[in-house]
C-alpha cells in the first residue's frame, strides 16, 4: 500500500488506485490532513 492510498483511507476518501495521483493533489491532501490534525489538537 502506498502513502497516497493510506492518506485517502485515513481521510475516508475512496482511492482510485488504478489512476495515477498528481503529486500536487497528494500534497494538498497532506496539507488538509495536517490542518485537520492541528484543529483536533
Amino acid at each position: 500500500m502506498n502513502q497516497n492510498s493510506e492518506v485517502a483511507m485515513e481521510m475516508n476518501i475512496p482511492f482510485l488506485g488504478r489512476l495515477s495521483i498528481d503529486s500536487e493533489l497528494a500534497s494538498l491532501c497532506d496539507s488538509v490532513k495536517s490542518k485537520s490534525l492541528i484543529r483536533i489538537i
